[in-house]
């Protein structure tokens, strides 16, 4: 009888401690849970990424992800991402299936209409993570960089390229309230494909444009409340494909430095008027 209730309580004293180190294991990788937003254009001014599931991890219980279309009209699709996992094993087989339906939504985006509004788009995105509760935000943005809203359009404004001091052009959409300064607090921000192009829908950026680009979306994103920006450009263009067939000739966008001087030498002075209100705000450089 007292082998008996020896077994018994080493039997229990051997569960209660196997599940101790079973607890200890599962608290050391819980996942944190974590809200992405996604911003890309897939079309119109860049060509499209036909890999796009490749830039953002595999969703996980608890996970939100947002994608952010910032066409003319910036849109967002919200989706929520809960567990229905009776164990490990499913929860892994779940969080696959996941990633497979976020990547074809990433694929299957397309802009609405013409124009790229990269200034709203980010304040969309910015305001959709800090509404949320997940203890981890992330802000992916997968477009070259050019924005052709009404508010500060790159191809038909010469003075963005031309102002020396970044700083004039925040300090002016401070003022037309396109930066908020604590939109991008605690928000990982990761940068794919700025400046890159086809040839086709946006001609290869000089290097000085290239410089601008950095520079300004550097200080917007840290105006933004951003701490930290991480910039990759080593996606090659093998990564896309052509939106539309047009041929090199038709090439569009961002024109290059002669074209840039014509255009320059026509407008007496450059503005960029804000959209975001019924009244015609406008700045202008000098």
């Amino acid at each position: 009888m007292k082998k008996i209730i020896f077994a018994i309580a080493f039997m229990a004293a051997l569960t209660v401690s196997l599940c101790g180190c079973g607890s200890t294991a599962v608290n050391e990788a819980v996942h944190p849970t974590t809200a992405t937003a996604v911003i890309m254009l897939n079309g119109y001014n860049m060509p499209v990424v036909n890999n796009a599931g490749d830039f953002v991890d595999a969703p996980q219980d608890g996970d939100q992800t947002f994608i952010v279309v910032p066409d003319s009209t910036p849109s967002v699709t919200t989706f929520t991402w809960d567990s229905v996992a009776k164990n490990a094993t499913y929860a892994v087989s779940e969080s696959k299936k996941w990633k497979k339906t976020l990547s074809d939504e990433l694929n299957a985006v397309r802009p609405d209409d013409e124009g790229c509004d990269l200034l709203s788009a980010i304040i969309l995105a910015g305001n959709q993570l800090q509404s949320s509760n997940t203890e981890v935000h992330k802000l992916v943005i997968l477009c070259n960089g050019v924005n052709t809203s009404t508010t500060l359009n790159f191809s038909t404004n010469p003075a963005f390229w031309s102002v020396e001091d970044v700083g004039q052009i925040i300090a002016q959409l401070q003022e037309l309230a396109y930066i908020q300064p604590d939109l991008l607090k605690n928000v990982d921000v990761t940068w794919f494909f700025m400046t890159a192009t086809d040839g086709v829908h946006q001609a290869s950026f000089e290097e000085a444009q290239k410089t601008r680009l950095y520079a300004f979306w550097n200080a917007y994103l840290q105006a933004c409340g951003a701490t930290n920006v991480d910039f990759r450009n080593s996606q090659k263009l093998s990564s896309f494909r052509p939106a539309f067939a047009r041929s090199a000739s038709a090439a569009s966008g961002v024109p290059n430095s002669r074209a840039r001087r014509i255009r320059a030498s026509l407008v007496a002075s450059s503005t960029f008027e804000s959209n975001r209100s019924n009244a015609r705000s406008a700045c202008t450089f000098s």
